[in-house]
């Protein structure tokens, strides 16, 4: 971020600032505060087991200073591949959890460590509640005005003052200075004086370097201005400035700020009231949620002594996650798996002091959890290899991964009531029970610790749940890790055309593709130049081309996790099959005598789906027909709505489209032989000479992904038929 900015900015810009104010208070942004609640909440959030993303934005959009770090991540590191984000949500799916727990981890130990540092003036709970009620009152009044954003009128309000924190994070000792009520007018005009800028310049570079929001940045820009120049300028600014005026916590002049309304909107004191009294309710409603202390709302200080103070809980969450890390310090050196669960083994005898430590890790194959000990004694023998099928749910070694919830043997009422495999474990480990740790990273199923323990161990570990959440995290995600490292180690490297050979033809085959035909395609364009007829919506479907053998490319030399993603998109598919048509008749078709004719449904509803995709499938089948008709012919390339069907896809399900669309590609061909159409869509299956049959095998594996189904039929003179069943909405 800080060099995006060194780049645009010379040594001035155009208000006179100089380029290393700028810097150096960008740089400020990172250390900006968060109050020790709102990151308790969002731990919280964080360690619920699963990537619940909406919760996660629900308590970061309420805080100024968590809502620009997650903002400015993804517009600074992410905005070239991505086009304005919707909403928060969106963009935490984006940049990740693992980043929010980094944004967790420095804004608290900002916000344990700030009295430290220094003894500081400033009010940022006061703050917090200025900036989201201003927030409420932005996107409330927003709704009243046509063509308004409330998503982007709610950040103008949230992020309005956050200028104010960077100044104050930045220069503390200087900005601590300047009193804790200011008025409207003259603020800055003292930050100016003491600074030589002020907080509305430093928000609006903030919001212009992400690109997308220049009305936004406005707004921050002149919410100080005065109103006779407020006046004239554009609804987002008014929004904004009159939501600032109706924030404050006291209005000394009401009769001036309800003038200064009806000038700017035309609102009345009664529409101004009422929302006045909704913010306050959406303001309350907030504190309650998040857990803040509205009894003390004095200048930032040190940690009290009370026992549930937020910043000595928080304290206590930052410890614990550093322990877990800790525990785990020497998990690089590991060459193998067994010296990785010894190191696991060895974290939980330094967070809980307990040694009787079992693995059982999951077997996809096999679909069970294989036992795993290292203990020293006559037990562990019979406890490696030891098969628990995940259909066993009476044990709850088997329920803990279900439920995603710690479960230990003495929450049954009785003895009794445990299955004979659990039973036989608590003999094993030596105790009068175990409590079992389900291990989940990314909804992937790693395993279940088993920890030997009596009645108060159980209870006092199951209680330490931030230190265990942490813990187990970092183990799923570090055996999830290796598992894909031992599947990469057993894939074949040689004999029947080894998996690193079938990705690498994979590709060979699906570049040559696009590239072939954009040669051939850029030939007959040549020669349109030639005669003054160039056709510019056939430079767009080149253009396009290209863009899909970059995206492609990336998929190859991406991790599988990113590689597999489907971006899902509204796709017409009438308008995608005339560009591919236009495409192949103008490179591939033309020499040889090919006709591309197209029978559309007009009335085939936009399907959502992965367009590259289903361009690539469209694309290997159409010049399928090609090479299958050397001395020419016609290909018929049909679409129909597809209502009440059900999609033959091999796999032996009865899922119901209940809507959907179907693609008929026809050749006239001499068809697909017999002994060949049973195994069509395999790798290596082709029934042209010095083709790699890989192909057909792409094309099915794509529809598949999408939620559909492909088949293909002989006609009875001649030809083949390939049918694609697809539904209106993907499920990849």
């Amino acid at each position: 971020m800080i060099s995006f900015y060194c780049d645009i900015y010379s040594k001035t810009d155009a208000y006179g600032k100089s380029t290393s104010t700028i810097v150096q208070l960008l740089a400020g942004t990172k250390n900006i505060p968060t109050l020790p609640e709102i990151n308790l909440k969002l731990i919280k959030a964080c360690n619920g087991g699963q990537e619940n993303f909406r919760e996660i934005a629900d308590v970061i959009k309420t805080d100024p200073s968590l809502t620009l770090k997650v903002m400015d991540i993804y517009y600074s590191c992410y905005h070239k591949g991505f086009k304005k984000v919707s909403n928060l949500e969106n963009a935490l799916k984006i940049i990740g959890i693992d980043t929010v727990n980094i944004l967790i981890s420095s804004g608290s130990a900002s916000s344990i460590f700030e009295e430290i540092i220094n003894v500081r003036k400033f009010n940022l709970k006061m703050f917090w509640k200025h900036s989201l009620k201003c927030a409420y009152l932005a996107e409330i009044i927003s709704k009243d005005i046509p063509n308004q954003s409330p998503e982007d009128a709610f950040m103008a309000g949230l992020l309005h003052d956050i200028g104010r924190l960077v100044l104050f994070s930045s220069f503390p000792n200087i900005y601590g200075k300047l009193p804790e009520k200011i008025n409207h007018s003259d603020i800055i005009s003292r930050e100016q004086k003491i600074l030589g800028i002020d907080h509305c310049y430093i928000g609006s570079k903030l919001i212009e370097g992400w690109h997308y929001y220049p009305f936004m940045a406005d707004a921050l820009l002149y919410h100080h201005h005065p109103l006779e120049k407020i006046a004239v300028a554009l609804p987002m600014v008014k929004i904004l400035f009159l939501a600032n005026l109706l924030a404050e916590e006291v209005i000394s002049d009401q009769e001036a700020v309800f003038d200064t309304a009806k000038t700017l909107l035309g609102f009345s004191q009664d529409k101004l009231e009422k929302y006045i009294m909704n913010a306050d309710a959406m303001l309350n409603a907030a504190i309650e949620s998040i857990g803040i202390d509205d009894s003390a709302s004095g200048p930032v200080q040190a940690a009290g002594s009370a026992k549930n103070d937020a910043r000595t809980i928080l304290a206590g969450e930052v410890r614990d996650r550093s322990l877990a890390a800790y525990a785990l310090q020497n998990i690089a050196g590991a060459k193998e798996k067994e010296s990785v669960l010894h190191i696991l083994r060895q974290g939980f005898k330094i967070l809980f002091e307990k040694s009787n430590v079992f693995f059982f890790l999951y077997n996809k194959a096999e679909n069970a959890l294989i036992g795993n000990c290292q203990n020293e004694d006559d037990y562990s023998a019979l406890i490696n290899g030891l098969r628990i099928p995940m259909e066993s749910d009476t044990s709850i070694i088997v329920a803990c991964l279900s439920n995603k919830v710690p479960i230990h043997s003495f929450a049954q009422q009785k003895i009794s009531e445990l299955s004979i495999m659990d039973s036989q474990l608590i003999h094993f480990a030596g105790n009068d029970g175990i409590l079992c740790l389900p291990m989940i990273a990314r909804d992937e199923i790693i395993g279940t610790i088993v920890l030997g323990v009596g009645k108060a161990e159980a209870s006092f570990i199951s209680k330490q749940t931030t230190l265990l959440n942490s813990y187990l995290r970092q183990c799923s995600l570090i055996l999830s890790e290796w598992n894909k490292k031992e599947v990469s180690s057993k894939l074949p490297q040689s004999l029947q055309p080894g998996s690193e050979a079938v990705l690498s033809r994979k590709i060979i085959h699906e570049i040559n593709n696009p590239l072939s035909v954009i040669k051939n395609y850029l030939t007959v364009l040549d020669m349109k130049m030639a005669d003054r007829d160039m056709e510019f919506d056939e430079i767009r479907i080149v253009k396009d081309e290209i863009s899909r053998i970059a995206k492609m490319l990336r998929k190859f030399s991406a991790p599988p996790e990113k590689a597999n993603r489907f971006l899902k998109e509204p796709v017409n598919v009438n308008t995608l099959l005339i560009d591919i048509s236009k495409l192949m008749s103008g490179s591939l078709g033309d020499g040889a005598g090919i006709k591309i004719r197209l029978d559309n449904d007009a009335s085939l509803p936009d399907i959502i789906t992965e367009k590259d995709n289903l361009k690539q499938v469209f694309i290997n089948l159409i010049k399928n027909s090609i090479e299958a008709m050397p001395g020419g012919g016609n290909i018929l390339i049909r679409t129909s709505c597809l209502p009440n069907q059900k999609p033959d896809n091999g796999r032996g399900g009865s899922q119901i489209l209940k809507n959907g669309v179907r693609i008929n590609i026809i050749d006239e061909g001499p068809g697909i032989p017999e002994e060949i159409m049973k195994t069509l869509f395999n790798e290596f299956v082709s029934s042209k000479e010095g083709h790699e049959g890989l192909g057909l095998s792409i094309v099915k594996s794509i529809i598949v992904k999408l939620g559909g189904s492909i088949k293909c039929e002989n006609l009875k003179d001649n030809g083949a038929s390939f049918i694609i069943d697809l539904p209106l909405k993907a499920d990849a």
